[in-house]
């Protein structure tokens, strides 16, 4: 029988706005978002127990504008966004 691995994945995701009045009086509003992504992958072996793990992170900015008058709808001015992955690998000690 061969040994079974194991995976863990945990999800963060952090969301803030922010709203403001423009120069020409529209509203401008801000969005931050942070998503975290952690997975951790066990897999047995004789001599230990390896351990892979890799975190995603993304970051992503928008800005979105709306008219001062009632009824207008939000357009998007701009947007980016970011993604940083890290990966890294050790070895567990063996459980007795």
């Amino acid at each position: 029988m061969q040994p079974v691995s194991h995976t863990t994945t945990t999800l963060t995701k952090d969301v803030q706005t922010f709203e403001s009045t423009a120069p020409d009086g529209s509203i401008e509003t801000l969005t931050l978002t942070a998503t975290t992504r952690e997975a951790k992958v066990r897999k047995p072996t004789r001599d230990g127990h390896p351990v892979k793990s890799k975190i995603e992170t993304k970051t992503s900015r928008q800005v979105h504008r709306r008219a001062p008058y009632p009824g207008a709808r939000r357009v998007r001015v701009s947007a980016s966004s970011t993604t940083i992955i890290t990966v890294e690998e050790s070895i567990a000690a063996r459980s007795i």
